[in-house]
């Protein structure tokens, strides 16, 4: 008779239990959070522009004949360019790459370069300069300069085109 007290009294604390967490989880269900309007919460509205700095072409890009034979480009063998640093990068650190035709001729930290013709046949060159802002990859816009060169085993004729 005693196990059957028992076992009524497990029965009964078992079916006690249920229902205080059947009523625990309708009542925790049942609750919504409440909206609230906290003090850090304001309608102050901000705004902002961004824009990228861009690295344009160098300026003011010359081509100078050398001397020649009376101003007429015979016998001249090197001609000279001259530059102004890009706009609004006059005082960083750039360095400009100077090709001829296709190939990387050189690069240089000054504004001006002189190019000496080689004693071979040439009929001319198309240089370009491109400035780079260093320890970046930032390239600017290049600019092309045609020299019209006529050389055999010396050099007979060469002087900035158009």
């Amino acid at each position: 008779m005693a196990s059957q007290f028992n076992n009524l009294r497990i029965r009964r604390n078992l079916w006690a239990s249920g229902v205080v967490l059947l009523l625990a989880c309708t009542a925790f269900v049942g609750t919504r959070a409440a909206t609230t309007v906290a003090a850090w919460q304001e309608r102050t509205v901000a705004s902002a522009r961004f824009s990228a700095a861009t690295l344009g072409q160098v300026q003011n890009f010359q081509c100078y004949d050398s001397e020649s034979l009376l101003g007429t480009g015979l016998l001249a063998n090197q001609v000279r360019f001259e530059w102004d640093a890009p706009a609004g990068f006059e005082d960083n650190a750039l360095t400009y790459e100077i090709y001829r035709g296709q190939t990387l001729q050189a690069t240089t930290k000054n504004t001006q370069y002189l190019y000496t013709t080689t004693l071979s046949l040439n009929l001319g060159y198309t240089f370009t300069i491109r400035p780079k802002l260093d320890s970046t990859s930032w390239v600017g816009d290049s600019v092309s300069q045609r020299v019209n060169s006529i050389g055999l085993v010396v050099p007979l004729y060469m002087a900035c085109g158009t």
